[in-house]
């Protein structure tokens, strides 16, 4: 299977070993290519519509990855239960989105060691909104994947470090 690079960027992210939830999934197409490199244990990959599900079924199928994804159909993180997932990954949708799926459902974000992020738009947003709800930035990359450039971000739970004006003055 071959991935672009925002994909493969995103996968980077992804820690080793792990149970992941793809939100958004589409096809199945991140999931799908880390098992085929057994970087993870198992996935669920899940979306809001039929038809991207359907599509999520024929690439789980195509690959014969059954057995370590389930797809299911729903909005958001009511896709899983409660510490069901250890990384969570939603990409390609604006940060407001990305947001609002976080928010409905903090309990189940809160559960996830790792958040793997990538807004179409809005990164600025997303960041300050993770910073303020108790997230701290572990990583971010830039991908020129043209005509396009994706920021993608990782973010684990815990408070970001405070900076003071007095702080960032000095040095």
């Amino acid at each position: 299977m071959h991935i672009d690079k925002r994909l493969e960027t995103i996968a980077n992210l992804v820690p080793q070993g792990c149970v992941l939830a793809d939100i958004g999934t589409d096809h199945a197409y991140l999931p799908v290519w880390l098992l085929e490199k057994q970087r993870i244990a198992r996935a669920i990959a899940g979306d809001i519509a039929a038809g991207p599900c359907q599509a999520a079924r024929t690439t789980v199928a195509q690959f014969g990855q059954h057995e370590h994804v389930e797809v299911r159909q729903g909005s958001g993180l009511k896709v899983l239960a409660l510490g069901e997932a250890d990384c969570i990954a939603i990409a390609g949708m604006g940060a407001s989105t990305i947001i609002s799926i976080l928010e409905d459902d903090m309990e189940v974000a809160q559960s996830a060691k790792l958040l793997v992020l990538q807004p179409m738009a809005g990164a600025a947003s997303l960041r300050a909104w993770l910073c303020s709800h108790g997230w701290q930035l572990a990583a971010e990359e830039l991908v020129d994947d043209a005509p396009h450039f994706y920021e993608i971000i990782a973010a684990k739970r815990g408070p970001a470090p405070a900076y003071s004006v007095a702080e960032c003055a000095v040095g």
